[in-house]
C-alpha cells in the first residue's frame, strides 16, 4: 500500500553512498548506517552481516597438528591470502578467549602447561590492512596432555527419553565437574563422574555442543560432544489449589 510520511527528514533515510560502502566490502548493516546522517525510526530488512563484495582473507596455519596430543610449548605460524592490501594483524583465540595478537610472520607460542588437559578450540583471525578491517578465520582443536588424568563425556546407552538427554561422565580423578552447553553450565556432578539427565528444554532444539570440565589446577576438559536435539514441546505444568 501507500506510505505517507508527513515529515520526510532526509537525514534519517539512507542515501546512495550505501552502495559505495557495500561494494567496498562493508556488511549490509555497516553500509546502511554509514549512509544515514541521523538514525531514527529505522528498520533494516535483510541479513545485516551479508558481505557479498568483501575480500575475506583465507587463513592457514603451519606447525599445528590437528590430531594427537601435545604438551609443553607449541609454536604455530599463521598466514593469509586473498586480502586486498595485505594483513594488518593476526589474533589468537583459545576457547573463545583472546590469547595473543601478532604481526604477519610472527609465530604464536602457546604454553600448554597453563591450559587444562583435554580438548581446546583454537581460532586464528586475520584482520586485513584496510579501513574496513575485513576478517578471515581458521579453526582447529588442540588436545593437551601434560599429565595422566582425563575426562570423557558420552551419551548413556539404552536410556532414551523424549524429555531428557542422559549423559555419562567418566574421569580419572574425583573433582567437581560441570557440563557446559555452548559455554553455559547446564548440570554439575560433585564427584567428577556418574550419570546425569538434562532437561532438553534447557538446551533448545537443534545442534548443540556439550563439554565436561572439572575443577582444579589446571583442570580437565573433555572432547566436545555434538548432538542434535529434536523439537521439544513445552510441558504442561499442573497447579495445586
Amino acid at each position: 500500500g501507500t506510505v505517507v510520511e508527513p515529515t520526510a527528514n532526509p537525514q534519517k533515510f539512507p542515501n546512495g553512498t550505501l552502495h559505495v560502502h557495500y561494494v567496498h566490502g562493508c556488511s549490509l548493516a555497516e553500509s546502511f548506517y554509514q549512509s544515514v546522517a541521523g538514525p531514527f525510526q529505522q528498520i533494516l530488512v535483510g541479513d545485516p552481516l551479508c558481505q557479498p563484495w568483501a575480500k575475506v582473507p583465507k587463513v592457514t596455519v603451519s606447525g599445528f597438528a590437528d590430531s594427537g596430543f601435545v604438551k609443553g610449548d607449541v609454536e604455530i605460524v599463521p598466514s593469509a591470502t586473498e586480502s586486498r592490501q595485505g594483513i594488518a594483524s593476526f589474533q589468537l583465540f583459545i576457547d573463545g578467549v583472546a590469547h595473543q595478537q601478532g604481526l604477519p610472520g610472527e609465530p604464536f607460542r602457546i604454553d600448554t602447561t597453563k591450559l587444562a588437559d583435554g580438548y581446546h578450540e583454537v581460532r586464528v583471525v586475520a584482520v586485513d590492512n584496510t579501513p574496513i578491517e575485513t576478517q578471515g578465520r581458521w579453526m582447529g582443536s588442540l588436545a593437551v596432555k601434560n599429565g595422566r588424568d582425563a575426562i570423557q563425556l558420552s551419551i548413556a546407552k539404552g536410556a532414551a527419553n523424549s524429555s531428557y538427554l542422559n549423559l555419562n561422565v567418566a574421569a580419572t580423578k574425583p573433582s567437581a565437574t560441570s557440563i557446559l552447553c555452548n559455554g553455559l553450565e547446564v548440570a554439575k556432578l560433585p564427584s567428577g563422574e556418574g550419570s546425569v539427565a538434562i532437561d532438553k528444554q534447557k538446551l533448545g532444539a537443534g545442534p548443540v555442543t556439550l563439554l565436561a570440565t572439572s575443577e582444579g589446577e589446571p583442570g580437565l576438559r573433555s572432547q566436545p560432544l555434538r548432538v542434535v536435539i529434536a523439537g521439544v514441546s513445552p510441558r504442561s505444568v499442573s497447579k495445586t489449589q
